[in-house]
């Protein structure tokens, strides 16, 4: 916001007056002022250290009014060059929408990682699942021994037995 107002109170001072041809002028002199200030705005936007546009505030409502209604499409002009314009009712709702839009893009952002971890997760997940079933068999397989080894300790306890009363 470092718009000089000579040329908008040209403007209104020649629209108070009637002078059709100095609202004309002043009008010429105003949009090429803004063209001119969107330039020296626009050497700011520097990628992708800032956003791709910048935004020009306006401080009067009437200095904004004139841009927006400007019969050369001032404004979307300068849009496509990435200049937003903004005047004192607009830039609070502009700013809270860019913040808006900013979170989302950090939110979009964090559940890409997140999908991430979780696909290496799942990946780590089937791993051990089958690491698992792995165990689980050996464990089976050991049972089974046991089972073995505790049949065989009672045949032999029982050979044992008939050889004591003998």
């Amino acid at each position: 916001a470092k718009f000089p107002m000579e040329d908008y109170i040209r403007l209104t001072t020649a629209a108070e007056v009637g002078d059709a041809q100095a609202v004309e002028q002043a009008r010429k002199a105003l949009e090429a002022r803004i063209r001119d200030e969107a330039r020296l705005i626009r050497q700011y936007v520097s990628e992708p250290h800032t956003t791709p546009f910048a935004i020009m505030y306006l401080a009067t409502e009437g200095l904004y009014a004139e841009v927006m209604a400007s019969p050369h499409a001032l404004a979307e002009k300068l849009q496509a060059e990435g200049i937003l314009i903004a005047g004192p009712s607009t830039v609070t709702a502009l700013l809270n929408s860019l913040a808006m839009g900013f979170r989302t893009m950090a939110i979009n952002q964090k559940a890409e990682e997140v999908w991430r971890v979780l696909g290496a997760a799942k990946a780590q997940y089937e791993k051990f699942g089958a690491l698992l079933a792995k165990a689980k068999k050996k464990v089976d397989e050991a049972g089974k021994a046991l089972d073995e080894a505790a049949h065989r300790n009672q045949v032999i306890q029982k050979n044992l037995r008939k050889v004591e009363s003998l």
